[in-house]
Order: C-alpha cells, then structure tokens, then sequence
C-alpha cells in the first residue's frame, strides 16, 4: 500500500502548480540540495581523470583531468582502482586534489597514492566528487559558415 502523503504532495503540485510552489517554498529545505546536485552532476559528467604515468616504487601517479565542462570546481574527489593484469580489482584507493579548477581545461597532476599493490598492472580512476565553484562564461559571435565562436572567456564565481 502507498504511504498516502507521499502520493499527495506530487498531486498537489500538479494541480496547484506554481502558487503551491511559491507558498510551500520556505517549508522545503532541501531545494538548494536539489540545484547543487544538478549542477555538480552537469561537472562530473563533463570531466575525464585519464591515469598517464604509475610509479609503484615511490607511490606516485601522473594523471590528466580533462574538463570539457563549462564549470570550475575545487576538492575534486577521484577514486582509482589497482588493477592486476587479469583485470581483477585488487585494491580501491581514494584521494582529493584540494585545489582549484577552471572550467574547459587540462591539468596535469602527480599525486601521492599510499599502498599501491605490487601486482598492480594499470590504475583506473574516476572523478565521483567535486564541489562547484564558477561558470566560464564567454562572448560567442556567429562565423561565416554559421558556427558559434567563444571569445573572451572568463570564470565567473557563482
């Protein structure tokens, strides 16, 4: 059986629609949670951390982090997985870049990775968090053949 408020609250909104929005905002709290992970899903989605380099003897990776995105974010979290060579996750290891980032860059990072297994083959990572801190915004013109063109681009703190 349904739990009856749950069912009701949508079915309000969509009969009721904005007044009811207005009215209830300030009793929702979590709608800056809502917008947040909107946007830091939009600039997680947009970003590569390809592993370029593994020192196992010194525990030391080199890694580029693409972002195609138009977002600059700070604490970026990257989780890598120690691979052996039959592809077998040997170890997970997490570490966080306290630092900033622009938005549509490339950046190039060693990092320190403790215990990084012996048999390790290949180290794969991802980024999985990230806190959003600035829009590129650009000018963007029209060329001749009809592309849009971005000049003059600038990070814009939100």
């Amino acid at each position: 059986m349904k739990n009856k408020d749950s069912s009701t609250i949508p079915l309000v909104f969509i009969i009721l629609g904005l007044p009811a929005f207005i009215i209830l905002k300030p009793f929702i709290a979590d709608l800056d949670i809502v917008k947040n992970f909107n946007v830091d899903s939009k600039a997680l989605w947009s970003l590569d951390v390809s592993t370029l380099e593994i020192d196992a003897v010194s525990s030391t990776v080199r890694a580029k982090i693409t972002n195609d995105g138009i977002y600059g974010f700070k604490d970026l979290k990257v989780e890598c997985d120690a691979t052996g060579e039959s592809g077998t996750v040997i170890q997970s290891i997490d570490y966080t870049f306290y630092k900033l980032f622009d938005g549509s860059g490339e950046y190039y990072e060693t990092f320190d990775l403790e215990n990084i297994p012996d048999q390790t083959h290949s180290l794969k990572c991802k980024a999985t968090d990230l806190e959003v801190v600035s829009r590129e915004a650009c000018m963007v013109s029209i060329d001749e053949s009809g592309n849009a063109v971005r000049s003059n681009c600038k990070q814009v703190e939100l």
